[in-house]
C-alpha cells in the first residue's frame, strides 16, 4: 500500500512512530527511534499480518483500530478511525491498522471501562463492558478508541471526559499522528459516518493524552501488505440512492420532465423525502388495463393544526386533482390521493403558496411532529407544546433547498412565521461534534437517517398523542400556573413489525431523562444524531431507533446521547396517571369563550356529504382544525352564537 507518514503534536506525545520491519524483536529501540524523531515525518515500512498478530500478542493492554478516509475533497486531511475487528467498518480503498499500547495500574485490572462511543468528527472513547484481564487474553474483543484529528479544544475536552471516567487509573494511553497519503483520498464514510473536511494543509492529527501524562508509547504503525479483498460496508440500496442524490434532487427532476405516467425506483425513494408516494390503482389495474400509476401526497402539520386558507386549498386540490377525497392519518395529517404525475407540480406548489408543506412528510427523517390537538387559548402549557411540535419539525427539517429547486424551480416562498431564532441557533451549534461541518444538511448529511422518525410532544396526564409509540416522546412538565420548566424523554417506541419476521418487534418507549427547557432542542438533536450515527444502514427493518436501543440497551444508548448532548441527562420528573383523550364532542377553548367541536371521521376518510359539509362551515364560519391522531378532525374558534348553524349544516349535509 506504500509508506504511512507518522507526525507529532510538540505538546502532546513525546513519542509517536515506529519503524518495524517483518520480523520485530525489540521494542525499546523502537521506542528511542520515536523519541528522536520528534517533530518530523518518520516513514514507516509495511508489515505483514502474521508480524501484526505477534504484536498483539506482545502487547499488555492493546487496541486495533481500522482507519478510513474523508470525502477526498482535495486538502488530504478528511480522516476517520473507527474501531472493530472485522474489515466491515473500514474505507473501501484499504485497512490501515494502528496498534499502541496503555499502561494500566494493576488495581484497574478487574474494572470495567464503559464510556460513550462517538464518530470520527471529534474525540470520544468507548470500551465494551468486559475486563481488562479478560482483554488481555482475547484482545479481539476490545471495542474502539475513537480519535478524530478535529479542533484541539474539541480533543482536550473529551480526553478531560475520559481521564475522568477512568479516575485516573488509566495513567496513560496511547496515539498518533498518521498522514493520510493517496490510497486514502477515496469517497468512504464507513457505515454511514459523517464525511468531513480539514481545515487545509498539514495531516490528520490524531493524538491521546489523559490523566494528565505528558508521555506514551505508541508500538507500531502499519499497513497490511495488501488490502483485503472487500472492505467496503454493507449498505442498503436506498443508501447509494441517497448518497448519490445530490441531496434529493436527482433523479427526481429528470424523471418529472418525462412524459412517462412513472417515475424510476430511485427517484421515487428521494420522492418520499419530498411527501409522496408512487402506487397503482388497484382497481383499474383489476380490469386488466395494466398498471394505472398515481401519486399520494401527504402534507406536514405539526400538533394538527391546519389553517383556514390551508383547508380549503387541500379541499380544492382533491375535487380537482385528486380522487375527491381527504384522508386524515395517525400523524395528523392529511393524505391526497389520486394525483396524476402531470399534475404533481401544481399540487405541490399550490400546497407551498397557502402556507402548507409536504417536506419531511415520509422519508428518512424526522416526519410530522404530533402533539395534543386541544385548541384551548387558556392553559399556557398546551400552547407551549404546541409551539414545541413546530419548533421541532422546523430544527429537523431538510435545509439543503432541493424541495424548492424541485417543486418552485429554486424560488423560496417565504412563511409568514419566521423560525424560533433559538431553533437556528441549536441547528448551526456543533460544540459537541454532531454537525456535518459545511454540508447544506448540517444535522443530516448525504445520508439522512438509516429509517424515519418520529417524535410526538405532550402535557402530562394527555396521552392523545399515544407517547409512548414514537422514537422520542417528550413531556412538558410545568409548575401549576401552567409555565413549563423542563421535559421528560421517552425514546425508542414504535409498534411496527414486518409479516412472519420475528426479528422485527413492537416496542414501548423507554425513559431516558430529564432536560431543563433550555436545552431541549440540543437534547432532542443529539437523539436524532446517535441514530443517524450508529443505526443499521444494511437492513431497513432494523434500521428504527428502537432496534438500536433494544441491541445495545438504554444505560449504552444513555450514555452515547450525553457525549452528543455535553451534558448528563437527570433523573424523570414524577408524572401524573396518563390518560387518552378523543377531544370528541364540543367544549370550551376558553372558559364562557370560543368553542370546538371534536368530529368522528369513520375511517379518516373525509368524502361525500361530511366533506362538503366541513367545506360550507369552515369557509362560512372561518374556522380552522385540528386533526388527531385518532384521524378524527376538531373544528376550532366557534363563536358560541354560530353553534346551531353549524351542527344544521352538518345534519344536513353530513349524515
Amino acid at each position: 500500500i506504500g509508506p504511512v507518514r507518522a507526525w507529532v503534536d510538540g505538546d502532546g506525545l513525546t513519542a509517536l512512530a515506529a519503524y518495524l520491519q517483518e520480523e520485530v524483536s525489540d521494542f525499546f529501540a523502537a521506542q528511542k527511534r520515536m523519541q528522536q524523531a520528534a517533530k518530523e515525518a518518520v516513514v514507516v515500512e509495511h508489515v505483514s499480518t502474521s508480524s501484526i498478530r505477534k504484536i498483539w500478542q506482545s502487547l499488555p493492554y492493546a487496541a486495533r483500530l481500522m482507519l478510513s478516509s474523508g470525502d477526498g475533497s482535495g486538502d488530504g486531511e478528511s480522516g476517520q478511525i473507527s474501531g472493530g475487528a472485522s474489515s466491515s467498518n473500514a474505507a473501501s480503498t484499504g485497512v490501515y491498522w494502528y496498534i499502541g499500547e496503555a499502561v494500566v495500574d494493576t488495581a484497574m485490572i478487574e474494572c470495567t471501562l464503559h464510556v460513550g462511543s462517538l464518530n470520527a468528527d471529534r474525540v470520544a472513547f468507548y470500551f465494551p463492558e468486559l475486563s481488562l484481564k479478560r482483554l488481555l487474553r482475547a484482545p479481539d474483543e476490545l471495542g474502539s478508541l475513537v480519535v478524530a484529528h478535529y479542533r484541539s479544544a474539541i480533543i482536550e475536552h473529551y480526553l478531560e471526559l475520559l481521564s475522568g471516567f477512568v479516575a485516573g487509573g488509566l495513567k496513560r494511553a496511547f496515539g498518533a499522528l498518521l498522514k493520510p497519503f493517496k490510497y486514502m483520498s477515496a469517497a468512504a464514510t464507513g457505515g454511514g459516518g459523517r464525511r468531513s473536511r480539514g481545515g487545509g494543509g498539514g495531516g490528520a492529527r490524531a493524538v491521546v493524552r489523559c490523566g494528565g501524562a505528558r508521555s506514551a508509547r505508541v508500538v507500531c504503525v502499519a499497513t497490511p501488505s495488501k488490502p483485503p479483498a472487500s472492505t467496503a460496508p454493507r449498505r442498503s440500496k436506498v443508501e447509494e440512492i441517497k448518497e448519490n442524490s445530490d441531496f434529493l434532487r436527482h433523479p427526481l427532476m429528470e424523471e418529472l420532465k418525462s412524459t412517462e405516467p412513472f417515475i424510476n425506483e430511485p427517484a421515487m425513494q428521494l420522492m418520499k423525502f419530498h411527501g409522496s408516494y408512487m402506487q397503482d390503482h388497484r382497481e383499474k389495474r383489476a380490469f386488466g388495463q395494466g398498471k394505472f400509476y398515481q401519486f399520494m401526497m401527504r402534507t406536514r402539520q405539526p400538533a394538527g393544526k391546519v389553517s383556514n386558507q390551508l383547508y380549503l386549498t387541500m379541499d380544492d386540490l382533491a375535487n380537482e386533482y385528486g380522487n375527491g377525497t381527504l384522508r386524515l392519518t395517525t400523524r395528523q395529517t392529511y393524505q391526497l390521493h389520486g394525483v396524476l404525475k402531470q399534475d404533481l407540480k401544481t399540487v405541490f406548489s399550490t400546497v407551498i403558496k397557502n402556507m402548507g408543506s409536504t417536506l419531511g412528510a415520509c422519508g428518512d427523517v424526522n416526519r410530522n411532529v404530533c402533539g395534543p390537538p386541544a385548541p384551548y387559548t387558556n392553559r399556557p402549557e398546551y400552547a407551549h407544546c404546541e409551539k414545541l411540535c413546530h419548533d421541532l419539525a422546523d430544527l429537523l427539517a431538510p435545509q439543503a433547498g432541493s424541495y424548492y429547486d424541485v417543486w418552485l424551480d429554486g424560488e423560496k416562498f417565504m412563511s409568514l412565521e419566521r423560525e424560533n431564532p433559538e431553533v437556528t441557533k441549536a441547528r448551526a451549534d456543533n460544540s459537541h461534534g454532531t454537525n456535518y461541518v459545511g454540508s447544506p444538511e448540517p444535522i443530516y448529511g448525504s445520508l439522512f437517517l438509516p429509517r424515519k422518525f418520529k417524535i410526538a410532544c405532550t402535557v402530562p396526564g394527555d396521552n392523545s398523542v399515544d407517547i409512548f409509540t414514537n422514537d422520542i416522546g417528550i413531556v412538558c412538565m410545568h409548575d401549576d400556573a401552567g409555565e413549563v420548566y423542563g421535559y421528560n424523554i421517552y425514546v425508542g417506541g414504535g409498534m411496527g413489525r414486518s409479516h412472519r419476521n420475528n426479528a422485527t418487534f413492537p416496542r414501548v418507549a423507554t425513559a431516558l431523562g430529564f432536560v431543563p427547557k433550555e436545552d431541549i432542542f440540543y437534547a432532542v438533536k443529539a437523539i436524532v444524531c446517535t441514530q443517524r450515527d450508529y443505526g443499521r444502514r444494511d437492513d431497513r427493518k432494523q434500521a428504527r431507533l428502537k432496534y438500536l436501543i433494544h441491541d445495545w440497551g438504554i444505560d449504552k444508548f444513555r450514555a452515547v446521547t450525553e457525549q452528543y448532548y455535553g451534558k448528563k441527562f437527570k433523573t424523570m420528573e414524577e408524572e401524573p396517571a396518563w390518560e387518552w383523550l378523543d377531544y370528541l364532542g364540543w367544549g370550551e377553548q376558553e372558559p364562557n369563550g370560543l368553542l370546538y367541536w371534536g368530529i368522528n371521521v369513520e375511517n379518516g376518510r373525509l368524502r361525500g356529504g361530511l366533506k362538503k359539509a366541513l367545506r360550507q362551515v369552515i369557509e362560512d364560519f372561518n374556522l380552522t382544525v385540528r386533526l388527531t391522531a385518532n384521524q378524527s378532525i376538531i373544528l376550532c374558534d366557534i363563536q358560541p352564537k354560530d353553534k346551531a348553524a353549524i351542527e344544521g349544516v352538518l345534519s344536513d349535509l353530513g349524515g
